[in-house]
């Protein structure tokens, strides 16, 4: 892979992933599960998506996307490192520009209290698993433009699924929003089980989810005279 390829992608991931959570969090920490976050998450996942040219914002997409063939080794490994340093910076700077009215409620994914790392691993694993079919189905069999609306749409109702079946996690269903948060939120503790739920469970959902749709897939039809 070129430099300049290398660079393109490196800066298309940071953007991204920086721009969706600069969109995202602070009008959805306050508006919550209404009408009005529903409306403001689907815009905003659709114009990031626009805007940055695709980019997968997600370490577990690009991990599932390896194995589909939509990214080879060296693009996986500048994608996830782009994602984390746009995740990494974004919050900070929320907290500095944003009044505080906007970042006071704020919150990231966290393991519900009572929850076992077991609950937590499928939570963020079901999640997950769904969202990536969502975004093959979209993808493959729609195209753009009309695959944005439905994986935004897609997004925010796993999101409310969870928040209506008491969900455990979130949930994150993408490595780089929880790693961030949990940098930014001092109180969250990053260890062996915070890395399962949020890494090991989303990543090990990307590839099962890949692998079923790579048997599923609707095969092209073959044209005929």
């Amino acid at each position: 892979m070129s430099s300049q390829r290398t660079l393109g992608i490196f800066l298309q991931e940071t953007f991204g992933s920086f721009a969706l959570l600069m969109m995202v969090f602070p009008f959805n920490s306050f508006l919550g599960d209404t009408w009005s976050a529903w409306i403001q998450h689907f815009f905003s996942v659709m114009i990031t998506d626009y805007t940055n040219g695709g980019a997968q914002v997600n370490p577990a997409m690009s991990v599932g996307t390896f194995f589909y063939g939509w990214n080879d080794q060296s693009s996986l490994v500048v994608r996830i490192v782009g994602q984390m340093v746009g995740g990494f910076y974004a919050f900070p700077i929320m907290a500095k520009l944003l009044p505080s009215y906007a970042t006071s409620s704020m919150g990231g994914p966290t393991l519900a209290a009572g929850a076992s790392t077991g609950q937590g691993m499928a939570w963020e694993f079901g999640s997950t698993f769904a969202l990536i079919l969502i975004v093959y189905v979209a993808a493959t069999q729609i195209g753009l433009p009309g695959q944005r609306p439905v994986i935004a749409t897609g997004i925010r109702a796993l999101i409310h699924l969870s928040a209506v079946k008491g969900g455990k996690t979130g949930p994150a269903m993408n490595p780089m929003i929880a790693t961030a948060w949990a940098v930014y939120d001092k109180s969250v503790t990053m260890d062996q089980q915070w890395f399962l739920v949020y890494w090991v469970a989303p990543c090990a959902a990307a590839v099962a989810g890949t692998l079923l749709w790579k048997a599923l897939e609707p095969k092209p039809k073959a044209k005929t005279d």
